[in-house]
């Protein structure tokens, strides 16, 4: 279900912008009023903005009639808890020669689009430019995320991106239009939910070039942890994904070894034993660092976070109560491939 919201203003459709700005959003209004404000801060004002509304029931239309500013358009659409969807609308909308993806709960650098489009200016044949980000929690920077490969890496974007997991950030990201018309935009499959923006990079590595500005155009907000099942959906979706990635490779020409699959998945289980660890949840961060050396024992930080974790038992107490059923077992995840 979709509609075009009221009251945002009209643009004349013969002028196309370098930019669109699709920001898809759900309950954010707070948040949303200061990412749209870090757009309309921009050095670079060649842009319209699409935020696709995910049928919020706070004061989210409340909040885009305050800016007031025609470029701002509107799309009430209910994704069906599908992002992937509310963004393939934003993308159907778009009139920019190149399309920028904004999270609603972050905000970019008032130079972003300036710097983005002067490197595609600079490599008329690129699909995709990212940047770096900064990572921050209650107002304050924790960490910053530098994405694709390192200077030294002499194999393919797609390789780099598969079995590294560093691949772009959404709100870091912006795509030539037609190049993501090319790959089908992002996965609407529901058991794909999370990874979808993962399996658009996977997917668009295959058939363009890619460029990675090496500076922090951007903020990321990271909230509260969420509970404990979206660990599992992510691992769940994840590995879904790499089942069609290698089912995908199988049909080509590319081949890889046994030991480079196997890592691929175990990686899969560390990230969500991290996760569960960071959370200080003993039984599944036990297990699935258990699973990632089950499936790859050569991986070497696996034995380390289960050396840090028995050790902080005994120093501190844990929650050793989680969700049934937390490890998969890998039983069918390979077949002949391994």
């Amino acid at each position: 279900m979709r509609a075009i919201g009221p009251g945002t203003g009209q643009r004349a459709l013969s002028l196309s912008p370098t930019f669109t700005v699709v920001i898809p959003t759900f309950n954010h209004a707070e948040y949303l009023r200061v990412a749209l404000q870090s757009v309309f801060d921009q050095t670079c004002q060649d842009f319209e903005v699409i935020v696709v509304n995910n049928y919020s029931s706070d004061h989210t239309l409340d909040v885009i009639r305050e800016i007031g500013d025609s470029r701002i358009r509107v799309i009430n659409f209910r994704n069906e808890g599908v992002i992937g969807a509310s963004r393939n609308e934003g993308i159907k909308e778009s009139l920019g020669r190149y399309v920028a993806f904004l999270d609603s709960d972050d905000r970019w650098r008032e130079n972003k689009l300036e710097r983005v489009a002067q490197v595609f200016e600079e490599g008329p044949g690129l699909g995709l430019v990212c940047h770096d980000l900064s990572l921050v929690r209650e107002g304050q920077e924790v960490a910053r995320t530098r994405f694709g490969p390192p200077p030294s890496y002499r194999g393919t974007l797609y390789d780099h991106l598969l079995f590294s997991f560093n691949g772009p950030a959404t709100s870091a990201s912006a795509v030539v239009k037609h190049r993501l018309e090319e790959v089908g935009m992002f996965s609407q499959d529901p058991n794909l939910v999370t990874v979808e923006d993962y399996g658009l990079w996977l997917e668009l590595a295959k058939i363009c070039e890619f460029r990675f500005i090496p500076e922090v155009l951007g903020e990321a907000t990271l909230h509260s942890d969420n509970a404990s099942g979206n660990v599992e959906l992510h691992l769940r979706n994840g590995l879904a994904l790499i089942d069609k990635q290698c089912a995908a490779l199988r049909e080509s020409e590319r081949t890889y070894s046994r030991r480079a699959i196997r890592r691929l998945y175990a990686r899969s289980y560390f990230v969500a034993a991290r996760r569960y660890h960071r959370r200080n949840v003993f039984k599944q961060t036990f297990g699935y660092y258990l699973q990632t050396i089950r499936v790859y024992p050569l991986f070497g930080r696996a034995y380390l976070g289960l050396g840090l974790l028995m050790a902080g038992s005994l120093l501190r107490p844990v929650r050793r109560n989680g969700s049934r059923g937390a490890v998969i077992g890998p039983s069918s995840r390979w077949g002949s491939q391994l």
